[in-house]
């Protein structure tokens, strides 16, 4: 064959070299395209267990206009890990304006937020001599 007919020769006839060329060049785009979905849902179950959410998530980003949705949640709702922090915060501040003293006690003290172990309010019950036990 010559330059000629190889270049003008059609790929679906399975009779020129090109054929197999094309088909080697597919597998290697599908492999390709099946790598950068893996990867991206790897980093979108990462992001979802990160913000507090099911990683089953992830998979609303691969439906057309689902993606939308679970991108507008992702943006504009409090996540459940923000939702936590706030509980946690409040309790810490119901904690300190009760003299500091919480339960089996543990006193929040102000120095960065540093637990501090204190005895609690009402003793061990002592014997006569008052030691323990």
């Amino acid at each position: 064959m010559t330059t000629v007919s190889l270049l003008t020769a059609s790929p679906y006839d399975g009779t020129t070299a090109s054929a197999g060329l094309g088909g080697a060049v597919i597998v290697v785009m599908l492999l390709v395209y099946v790598a950068i979905m893996a990867l991206a849902i790897w980093a979108y179950v990462r992001v979802a267990r990160k913000a507090g959410y099911s990683p089953w998530w992830a998979l609303g980003a691969f439906v057309p206009l689902l993606n939308l949705v679970v991108f507008l949640v992702f943006a504009f709702g409090e996540w459940p890990i923000e939702r936590e922090l706030h509980d946690l915060r409040s309790r810490v501040a119901y904690l300190e304006s009760s003299g500091g003293h919480g339960q089996l006690g543990v006193r929040f003290g102000s120095g960065g937020g540093a637990l501090q172990s204190t005895p609690p309010a009402t003793a061990w019950p002592s014997g006569p001599s008052g030691s323990l036990g």
